[in-house]
């Protein structure tokens, strides 16, 4: 939540240093939101890319909840690492970060 805060306060000095405090987090939420920040940060660049490919390799159905737009209102009571249960938390969560601006750079990586 605080990442998101400071995203949507334009403040991504502070989101990068939450992220930068817990290298070696690999939720869901830090690995797409590390590559976000690039995206944001910097476009798709090379470091970006392969942010891309971690991120998919730890939860490939995230790209396509962003794309396709699905967007699920209900709560999910559980989710299972890795599956599209984990995908829909992190979109509710953190989706609304990456329209517009985001998502049009990420589709220069795919």
């Amino acid at each position: 939540m605080l990442f998101n805060a400071y995203v949507e306060m334009d403040d991504l000095k502070k989101a990068k240093q939450l992220l930068d405090r817990y290298p070696d987090d690999f939720s869901i939420h830090f690995v797409y939101n590390r590559l976000l920040l690039e995206l944001l940060e910097n476009g798709p660049t090379k470091k970006a890319e392969k942010l891309l490919k971690e991120a998919k390799k730890r939860n490939p159905h995230v790209i396509k909840y962003l794309y396709d737009g699905r967007w699920v209102d209900s709560s999910i009571p559980y989710f299972t690492p890795g599956d599209e249960t984990e995908a829909i938390v992190y979109v509710q969560d953190s989706g609304h970060l990456w329209w517009d601006d985001p998502l049009d750079r990420l589709r220069h990586l795919l």
